[in-house]
């Protein structure tokens, strides 16, 4: 499983992106700020609080707060004035940012969707570091969730003053206090726990830890029930985190003891992009299977965001994941997923795919063995004058028509509907044979929301006999591999 690799965020620059009080109730109960927090809780005692004659929290923030300190330029001014903000609430309505989190202007409820609540983003961050942040999220934490939008620096600074002016209330005193008792915390000692605590076994910090962890080997013949992290009635005063776990939790773990731990070493690419569709919230964007996508049901919630901007002339909705891995080639896939295609398939939409480059390999690869399939990828095609001929009277001069609504090479489509198409020379290196033969015949059976009207007779022939004597799976293929050769050509720039 990849995810044993997985390492906690790096903290060399911890002192230059949180404010200290913030690190100080963060490390005294992770799971208060955010109740899905990976963090475990180390110092803690029976109630989930910090004891208050307990001093290790203050001297661990107090330690947390001097790495990096030194690189910590003037703070520079991100524009925290009511435009910019107002800009920034505009693109957090238009990215979608709403289906993953709770607005910060807005008080942390229970919500069926587990949104990460924002309400704490000015105190939590310094300005300049969420601006460098939304630009790059993985930057110090390849495994972070939140995803790389390929924010412009503008947009960043926009949505950084949006989320702290709409996040800036008035300090509650607990949070008042802890400022004025993290005074007392020492570097020193704080170091001395930082090492000794294991802190060190997650993230990347200066320091060597001194605290051992036993090998898997010994880990697992240990009766889990009695002893570690699943035990019940862990005792705070210990190393051993608090993990948060339920009962379901533990029931889990207390089966993978039983069967043997041999399945964490095992890779398996469809388990992994189950765990990835689930983990990163592809469902807060798309639709997959009877799941509608999240962002439809919660746009509602951004409206006032968006007062006085003009709506999308097009429709905006999202592809389906639904059959993604039957119907893209994995190397694309693999590259969308790691930022690396340059040229959008729909630029009208106002949403943007975002990348995700750990793992995006296996991701990508994982999402067709979803589907029984292996991986792909495109591969340079032939045809002959006769299929090119047909396809492009079948494309451009009547027949099928697809100019009317399709960009085909440098043939602008001829009409502009309510809805977008996606240029037809980008086919070719983006959906797999197998999957467009099968879509070309029925496009509704495939995606029931689809514009696409369907061309193939309920016998399966074509009306255009002129053609392969009305043979509308020669037609198709004849348009597959014209559409193969436009591909070869050099892509235009994208405004």
């Amino acid at each position: 499983m990849p995810e044993i690799l997985a390492e906690g965020p790096d903290l060399n620059r911890a002192g230059h992106k949180f404010h200290p009080d913030w690190l100080a109730r963060w490390i005294a109960n992770p799971r208060d700020l955010n109740r899905d927090a990976r963090m475990p809780a180390l110092v803690v005692d029976e109630s989930g609080t910090l004891k208050a004659d307990d001093s290790r929290v203050l001297d661990l923030a107090a330690y947390v707060s001097t790495l990096g300190a030194e690189l910590v330029e003037t703070e520079e001014e991100i524009g925290l004035d009511e435009e910019t903000a107002r800009r920034g609430g505009v693109l957090f309505a238009q990215l979608g940012c709403i289906s993953c989190h709770l607005r910060p202007d807005r008080p942390p409820a229970r919500d069926e969707h587990d949104r990460v609540p924002l309400e704490n983003v000015a105190w939590k961050w310094q300005g300049p570091a969420l601006v460098r942040f939304l630009r790059d999220p993985s930057r110090d934490d390849p495994w972070v969730r939140m995803p790389d939008l390929d924010l412009s620096e503008d947009e960043a600074r926009s949505l950084a003053a949006f989320l702290i002016v709409a996040s800036k209330t008035k300090v509650p005193g607990e949070r008042a206090a802890s400022a004025l008792a993290l005074q007392s915390g020492d570097p020193a000692r704080g170091r001395e726990w930082f090492l000794k605590l294991g802190c060190r076994g997650c993230h990347d910090a200066p320091g060597e830890s001194v605290f051992e962890c036993p090998p898997l080997e010994a880990i697992e013949k240990v009766d889990w029930r009695e002893s570690g992290c699943a035990a019940e009635g862990r005792s705070p005063s210990t190393a051993v985190p608090d993990l948060g776990l339920g009962e379901n939790d533990r029931e889990a773990l207390f089966a993978l003891q039983s069967a043997g731990l041999s399945s964490i070493f095992r890779c398996c690419a469809a388990d992994f992009a189950q765990r990835r569709l689930r983990d990163l919230h592809c469902n807060a964007c798309h639709t997959i299977g009877g799941r509608h996508d999240r962002w439809q049901t919660l746009s509602s919630e951004t409206l006032d965001l968006l007062a006085g901007v003009a709506a999308p002339a097009l429709d905006q909705s999202r592809p389906m994941l639904t059959f993604v891995g039957e119907k893209l080639h994995t190397d694309w896939m693999a590259n969308l997923l790691q930022g690396k295609v340059e040229t959008r398939t729909r630029p009208w939409l106002v949403a943007r795919m975002p990348s995700f480059p750990q793992n995006a390999p296996l991701l990508a690869e994982g999402l067709a063995s979803l589907l029984g399939l292996p991986a792909s990828r495109s591969s340079p095609e032939s045809c002959d004058p006769e299929e090119r001929m047909t396809a492009e009277k079948l494309l451009l001069e009547g027949g099928f028509s697809c100019v009317s609504c399709h960009d085909i090479g440098e043939r602008a489509a001829l009409s502009r509907f309510e809805f977008g198409t996606p240029p037809l020379d980008l086919a070719h290196e983006r959906i797999r044979p197998e999957y467009y033969r099968r879509w070309m015949m029925n496009p509704l059976r495939v995606e029931p929301s689809s514009k696409m009207p369907q061309y193939a007779r309920e016998d399966g022939t074509s009306p255009f006999t002129e053609y392969y004597g009305g043979d509308i799976g020669r037609q198709f293929e004849a348009i597959r591999l014209f559409l193969a050769q436009l591909s070869r050509a050099p892509a235009a720039s994208e405004d």
